[in-house]
C-alpha cells in the first residue's frame, strides 16, 4: 500500500468513535493503555510540564486521552486525541504518526524514506506494539531484542519449536523472514509455526491439483497445522531424554521431529487426495523418512555447534561447560571465609549439610587447587573459563546420561554465603543437563532468578545479583522452573 493510500485509510478511520470497553495494562513510561475491540487503543497519560506537550497545550496535572491506531500487525500508527473547541464542539487532532519499514525500523512520516531518529512522543510502542528504545534503534520484544537493521536477534531462540520446519534452525531470524504477515509477541514463538505449516500445505496441494473442494482447503491447513504440532512435541519429547547439544542430540530431535511431521502430513495429504488406507501408510513413511533425513542433519550441524560454542564435542556435546562469571575487578588474592576450607571435604560435608546427598544429576564434586576443567587457567587465586572469563564453579556436562561434574573455585568460599550461592548455580546446571534442558541462557534466566530472590531476602551482593537476573530474565522459560529440582529460597540461613 502507498504512502497516500494509507494517509487516506487512516484519516477515514480517523473519524471512527470508540465505545465499548476493553482490557488495561501499563507501559514502561507509566501510561496507561486501553486496548479497544478491533485493534485500536487508548492512552491515557498525564503531561510533565506546562504548555504544548505533543501538541496539546495542557498544562500540568491534565489528563490526555490519545486514540492510537495500528495497522494488521499491530504496529502503533497513529495517535489522535480530542480537542474542545471555543464554540464547544470537539474536534481530533493527529498528535503523532509512525511509519515502520519492512523490518520494523522507524521511518519519517512524510515520506517514509529515511530512517527516523527523534523521539518517541507520549508512548515508546510501536512496531507491533513493542517498546522501542530509541537511543540505540532496537527494540524490546520481551523474550528477546530484536535489531531492526539488521532484521535479526541479539540472541537465538532457545526452543526449535518445529523441528520439521527448516526455517526454524536459523535462531536470530525473525518470523522466518517473513515480518510482513506474521508478528513475535515474545521473541519466541510457535502459533506462527503452526500457521506456516498449515498454509504451507495448502499450497503445496493446490500446486499438485489436490485442492478442488473447500473441504479439501480446510483438510489440507489441519494436516499441516496438526504435522507441525506433532513434530515439534515429538522433538521437544526427544530434546527431554537425549538433549539437543551435540550433532547426535540435534539430530535425533530434528529427526523425531521430521519423522513424525513428515509422516503426519504425507499420510493425511494420500488420504484426501482419495488413497487407500496401505497407499496413504506407504507415502507417510516416505514423508516421514525425508523428514528425518532433513531435519536430523539441520538439528544436528546446531546442536554440534552449539556444544562446540560451550567447549565441548561437537558429535556429543561431551564436556560442555556452564558456568557462573564472577566480575572482571575481583582480582588478588582471595580470603577464605572465616571457619571454611578449600577443600573436597569440605566442599562435600557443605553440600551435604545444605543440599542433601546424591544431588540430582551430580557425579562428581571438586574443590582443590589442582582440579580445573580442560581449557581453564588459572592467574593468581582468580580461574578463567576457555572464554577467557573470570568464573567461581562450571558444570561439565559428561553426555547424555552420564550426568555432569561439578567444579567449585576459591574465590567460592569467600563466605558461608557465597558458597551456598555458588554450589546452588552449578547444581541447577547439573539438574537441568539431567532432565535434558540445555538451553544455557534459559538456565541462567532460572538461575538468576533463584539468586536475586535469594539475595534480597538475606540482603547478600543484591546489586550484583540484580544485574545478573536483568542480564538473563528475557529468556525465562517456565520449562526451566528452579522448583522443579526441588530448589527453594530459604527465609532464614541454615547455618
Amino acid at each position: 500500500m502507498s504512502a497516500h493510500s494509507r494517509l487516506r485509510l487512516l484519516s477515514a478511520l480517523l473519524t471512527a468513535v470508540a465505545s465499548l470497553c476493553g482490557t488495561f495494562g501499563v507501559s514502561a513510561l507509566g501510561n496507561y493503555n486501553h486496548y479497544l475491540p478491533g485493534g485500536s487503543v487508548m492512552v491515557e497519560t498525564i503531561q510533565q510540564g506546562t504548555g504544548a506537550g505533543v501538541g496539546s497545550g495542557s498544562t500540568t496535572g491534565t489528563k490526555v486521552l490519545y486514540y492510537g491506531y495500528q495497522d494488521h500487525l499491530g504496529s502503533l500508527t497513529a495517535l489522535v486525541r480530542e480537542r474542545l473547541n471555543g464554540n464547544g464542539s470537539i474536534s481530533r487532532i493527529v498528535a503523532d504518526y509512525r511509519t515502520y519499514d519492512a523490518w520494523g525500523r522507524l521511518m519519517t512520516p512524510a515520506d517514509w524514506t529515511e530512517p527516523w531518529t527523534g523521539s518517541l512522543l507520549v508512548t515508546d510502542r510501536g512496531y507491533t506494539g513493542h517498546e522501542h528504545l530509541t537511543d540505540f534503534g532496537i527494540i524490546n520484544m520481551n523474550g528477546r531484542v530484536y535489531d531492526p537493521l539488521t532484521a535479526q536477534f541479539f540472541s537465538p531462540d532457545p526452543y526449535v519449536q518445529a523441528p520439521g520446519l527448516w526455517l526454524n534452525y536459523n535462531r536470530y531470524a525473525y518470523c522466518l523472514n517473513n515480518p510482513l504477515i506474521y508478528t513475535d509477541p515474545e521473541g519466541e514463538w510457535i502459533l506462527e509455526a503452526i500457521i506456516i505449516g498449515a498454509f504451507l500445505n495448502v499450497a503445496i496441494q493446490g500446486n499438485t491439483g489436490n485442492i478442488n473442494t473447500p473441504g479439501d482447503f480446510f483438510l489440507s491447513m489441519g494436516i499441516g497445522a496438526l504435522s507441525a504440532v506433532a513434530g515439534g512435541f515429538a522433538g521437544q519429547a526427544v530434546a527431554g531424554i537425549v538433549g539437543t547439544i551435540g550433532f547426535w542430540g540435534g539430530a535425533l530431535t530434528g529427526a523425531a521431529g521430521g519423522a513424525v511431521g513428515g509422516f503426519i502430513s504425507g499420510s493425511g495429504n494420500a488420504w484426501i487426495s482419495g488413497r487407500s488406507f496401505s497407499q496413504g501408510l506407504v507415502f507417510g513413511l516416505k514423508g516421514g523418512g525425508v523428514g528425518a533425513i532433513t531435519a536430523g542433519l539441520i538439528g544436528g550441524v546446531s546442536g554440534g555447534f552449539l556444544a562446540t560454542e560451550h567447549g565441548g564435542s561437537f558429535w556429543t556435546g561431551k564436556n560442555a561447560t556452564f558456568h557462573e562469571v564472577i566480575p572482571k575487578t575481583l582480582a588478588g588474592k582471595i580470603e577464605i571465609g572465616e571457619g571454611m576450607d578449600y577443600s573436597n571435604k569440605y566442599a562435600q560435608s557443605f553440600s551435604d549439610e545444605y543440599y542433601g546427598e546424591n544431588v540430582l544429576g551430580v557425579n562428581n564434586l571438586y574443590a582443590n587447587e589442582g582440579s580445573l576443567p580442560k581449557g581453564y587457567t588459572k592467574k593468581g587465586d582468580i580461574v578463567y573459563s576457555t572464554q577467557n572469563k573470570p568464573v567461581r564453579g562450571t558444570t561439565v556436562y559428561l553426555g547424555t546420561g552420564k550426568g555432569s561434574d561439578v567444579y567449585l573455585y576459591k574465590s567460592a568460599f569467600t563466605s558461608k554465603e557465597q558458597l551456598y550461592f555458588t554450589m546452588g548455580h552449578e547444581y541447577l546446571h547439573a539438574g537441568f543437563n539431567h532432565m535434558g534442558l540445555l538451553y544455557p541462557d534459559s538456565q541462567h534466566a532460572s538461575i538468576s532468578k533463584w539468586e536475586l530472590y535469594q539475595a534480597k531476602i538475606w540482603g547478600f551482593n543484591e546489586l550484583y545479583y540484580t544485574q545478573r537476573y536483568m542480564q538473563f530474565k528475557h529468556f525465562y522459560n517456565p520449562v526451566y522452573d528452579y522448583g522443579k529440582l526441588n530448589f527453594f529460597v530459604l527465609n532464614i540461613k541454615p547455618w
